[in-house]
């Protein structure tokens, strides 16, 4: 059996919402209760974008999405969380926010956003846009060994705010690339 919602078998539906701790707590569900979990689920699934950014950045969520992640209720919540760098945030061309998937990870009991990615933020985004900033996080860099800033920072947290500090500085002009 399919999954209409995210294209997957059905176990392996299932088994992705164990894998984030989700299935015991939805498995003892009923009515309506039920039916707001898979809204819950089915919201947390990323869009996909059909622009030339996509490639390279991934699924994106809209703001309902990560303020799930964020644990928050409101639109005015998620600007707040954009705004102070712990969440980022890209604008569209029709004026509308799109977060990338890419600062998601799970965690035990659920998702969050990435940890130490506000700090690298807070670096990167007063110094361009929230595209550079999405551009420079998922782009493979040799300071890493081909690998990506953002899959780094669980492992070289320090290393990859020490190079989104010297990004910022060429961005800002403070230093040559």
């Amino acid at each position: 059996m399919l999954c209409y919602a995210c294209s997957m078998e059905s176990t392996t539906f299932i088994e992705h919402l164990a894998d984030l701790g989700a299935w015991d707590r939805l498995s003892g569900l009923s009515g309506l209760e039920a039916r707001q979990a898979a809204e819950l689920v089915v919201a947390m699934i990323p869009e996909s974008t059909s622009s030339p950014w996509s490639e390279l950045l991934g699924p994106v969520y809209r703001w309902q999405s990560i303020a799930k992640v964020l644990g928050v209720g409101n639109r005015q919540s998620v600007d707040h969380a954009r705004k102070t760098h712990r969440v980022l945030g890209i604008k569209t061309d029709d004026g509308h926010w799109a977060y990338p998937a890419f600062q998601v990870g799970r965690c035990p009991g659920g998702v969050r956003i990435v940890a130490g990615l506000a700090e690298v933020l807070e670096l990167l985004v007063p110094e361009t846009d929230g595209l550079s900033a999405a551009w420079w996080l998922a782009t493979p860099n040799r300071k890493f060994d081909g690998r990506r800033p953002i899959d780094e920072l669980a492992s070289a947290r320090h290393s990859v705010i020490s190079a989104a500090r010297e990004q910022a500085d060429i961005w800002a002009g403070r230093a040559r690339a």
